[in-house]
């Protein structure tokens, strides 16, 4: 067909005659070439009779020759907007242009007869009931005008996501309904669920949904479903029980739900929910992903949870970490359960949440203290009476534990079942096999005592390794009891006190007892005495007090020093002390001054070969570590109570014991002389 001199029509003539469809070659929007299809589709109907059907399409502008449509048709695909031909036909034509050249612009367009797809459309959009097209995935391929009219939410635009506006009690049915029939192409169903109607996200309508999966026939692999509103009256009988009870339900529950779909993407969340999440109240979020504010880790834990809940049908729960806008974070315990249809096929999931914040931070602080404890030398344990131990730090572990077990790194948990306390459990021994048998009832009464009345009590005993060996303890009981004040447990902090006993014992040592010789020292001596005379007092037993004095003492003292004065010292305490009874007390009560008490003594043979030992053992020679040797005498005088001498004051017997001994130095010294008290 002939066209414009600008272009070869012959050659367009014939590329335009090859191709399968209708098509025009385009100059500026004039016609300059068409074939024969284009032709019969495009040919006006109010050509001359001196004219052909080229001539009245070649040289015109093609818009002349559509008209545009006004009746709102939408086609299925996507496509530019469908025209009318203003042929006889009154084809409605669709219309796809190529690019062209620079000037001038020549286009080939391409002519779609689409009459029977257009008007189909019409047909289903004047019906009173909307239809929608799904894609085997959910979302909205096609929706009838009367659809789009009345419902302009967004899961009711192409691309959409309606089960959005399906209420969430009935969202499971509906789903299931649908990958059922998804799974027998050409199914067809029949469904009543509440749907939110325009504007009105607060209330709910009743739909019936009729509609068949994958018509091959036509091309279409998803679902068409045609929705039309059913009355409350006409509802089967038990549908309308449903009512909106759960919506009220969900909305005043302090759990928060999730409805998703096979992605785990939100479908519906409560208002709980929300506030766990902190999602706007008003804020669409259905077919969003809702974990989005947790960590890197929570949200693979939750896909993870997803794939297991769908694919498996597994019930998952798992306490996930939420970083808020503000920077602020909190913890969720989420339990993803799948949602199953009769033939055991999951098709979404639902989610709970339950606010953990303080119950994470509260383990933290737990696991805070256990650190410090397990960091502590003292021994810590808590207990119920009657029962093992609930938790024993580091310290009370290596206890009781044996060195097989702890041999390696300490039990990182509280309490394992492998430590000592559990082998003492066994025995039935608990902590208290820690206290050694003979101090166990004193400690129990004692404390029994205090706690009857009071929550805390605190003393010392000692506790016992397993291979027998003991320590001092100083110790805290702190109770807790129930309601009814019955004991619920027992914590016990009990602290080595080995150094402060050993430090109190220097301090007593330093107090009572000679620094260079160890014996008792003059303060401690006059105790002994006085307590040895209350003896005597009390059974008239007898008593005797040898004072001894060193013979040639300040000689040695002078020519070799006091160095080797007190190494002398030192000599002659240790061989006295080896003389006197275990049940004798000696002393040293000045510079080389000694003085034994003996009780029960009074015999004046017993005495003076006592005395006679005393003067054989320290008149011995002393060999000094230079090899000196030195000899010192000592002079003993002896005061005796008999038993009857009744009132005996400690004074009068220690002066008369005094005065012995300077008689016996009188006489030349290393001897002794025995005086008895006068009968008062």
């Amino acid at each position: 067909m002939r066209g414009s001199d600008d272009v070869d029509s012959e050659v367009v003539h014939h590329d335009l005659e090859h191709l399968p469809a209708a098509a025009v070659h385009l100059c500026d929007g004039v016609v300059v070439a068409a074939n024969v299809a284009a032709v019969e589709l495009l040919r006006p109907d109010d050509r001359g009779a001196a004219t052909t059907d080229e001539e009245n399409v070649v040289g015109r502008r093609l818009d002349s020759l559509l008209v545009p449509l006004d009746d709102g048709v939408e086609l299925a695909r996507p496509a530019v907007p469908p025209a009318r031909a203003r042929g006889p036909r009154h084809s409605v034509v669709e219309v796809r242009v190529g690019i062209g050249e620079d000037p001038p612009a020549t286009h080939l367009a391409l002519l779609l007869d689409v009459t029977a797809e257009a008007r189909a459309s019409s047909i289903v959009s004047l019906l009173g009931d909307s239809t929608i097209v799904l894609t085997p995935s959910g979302s909205l391929r096609w929706r009838t005008g009367q659809m789009a009219e009345a419902r302009q939410q967004a899961g009711t635009a192409p691309g959409g996501n309606p089960l959005e506006l399906v209420h969430p009690e009935d969202l499971p049915s509906v789903l299931d309904t649908f990958v059922r029939a998804l799974g027998r192409p050409g199914t067809r169903f029949r469904i009543t669920a509440r749907t939110q109607p325009l504007g009105r996200g607060d209330s709910w309508q009743w739909d019936e949904i009729i509609g068949v999966a994958g018509l091959d026939a036509v091309g279409v692999d998803g679902l068409v479903a045609q929705i039309s509103s059913v009355a409350p009256a006409d509802l089967p009988d038990g549908v309308s029980a449903r009512g909106d009870e759960f919506q009220s339900l969900t909305d005043a529950a302090p759990v928060g739900l999730i409805f998703g779909d096979f992605v785990g993407d939100a479908i519906y969340i409560n208002p709980a929910a929300r506030r766990m999440l902190r999602i706007d109240p008003d804020a669409g979020m259905a077919g969003r992903d809702w974990t989005e504010r947790f960590d890197d880790a929570s949200r693979a834990a939750m896909r993870a949870a997803v794939d297991a809940a769908v694919y498996e049908g597994e019930v998952q729960t798992h306490t996930v970490q939420v970083i808020h806008h503000d920077g602020t974070q909190s913890f969720l315990r989420v339990n993803v359960t799948p949602r199953m249809t009769d033939g055991h096929q999951a098709v979404g999931i639902i989610s709970t949440l339950d606010d953990v914040t303080s119950e994470v931070e509260a383990r933290a602080e737990v696991e805070r203290l256990r650190e410090m404890l397990d960091a502590s030398p003292d021994y810590v344990a808590v207990f119920r009476p009657g029962e093992g131990p609930l938790y024993a730090n580091r310290a009370m572990r290596r206890l009781v534990g044996d060195p097989d077990t702890l041999r390696s790194e300490d039990h990182a948990a509280p309490f394992d079942p492998d430590s000592g306390f559990e082998r003492l459990n066994d025995r039935q021994g608990r902590l208290l096999q820690l206290i050694p048998e003979e101090q166990r009832e004193r400690w129990l009464d004692g404390a029994r005592e205090v706690l009857a009345t009071e929550d805390s009590w605190q003393g010392e005993f000692e506790f016992q390794h397993p291979d027998g060996t003991r320590f001092p303890v100083s110790t805290l009981v702190v109770v807790r009891r129930t309601d009814d004040g019955a004991l619920d447990w027992v914590a016990m902090l009990a602290r080595d006190i080995s150094e402060l006993k050993a430090a109190e014992d220097r301090l007593r040592q330093a107090a009572t007892h000679d620094h260079l010789t160890g014996l008792p020292n003059r303060p401690l001596f006059n105790d002994r005495l006085a307590r040895a005379v209350a003896r005597h007092r009390r059974t008239r037993q007898g008593l005797a007090v040898l004072f001894c004095d060193l013979d040639g003492f300040k000689e040695i003292n002078d020519t070799f020093g006091h160095a080797v004065g007190d190494e002398l010292l030192v000599v002659v305490a240790e061989r006295l002390a080896d003389i006197v009874r275990e049940t004798d007390t000696a002393a040293r009560v000045g510079g080389d001054e000694f003085v034994v008490v003996a009780e029960g003594v009074t015999d004046t043979e017993v005495l003076a070969t006592m005395a006679e030992r005393i003067i054989d053992a320290v008149s011995q020679r002393v060999m000094m570590p230079d090899g000196t040797q030195l000899r010192v005498g000592i002079s003993v005088g002896i005061g005796v109570a008999l038993p009857r001498n009744g009132e005996v004051e400690a004074d009068a017997l220690l002066s008369l014991a005094d005065s012995a001994m300077y008689r016996a130095k009188a006489r030349g010294g290393n001897r002794y002389r025995i005086m008895p008290l006068a009968i008062g």
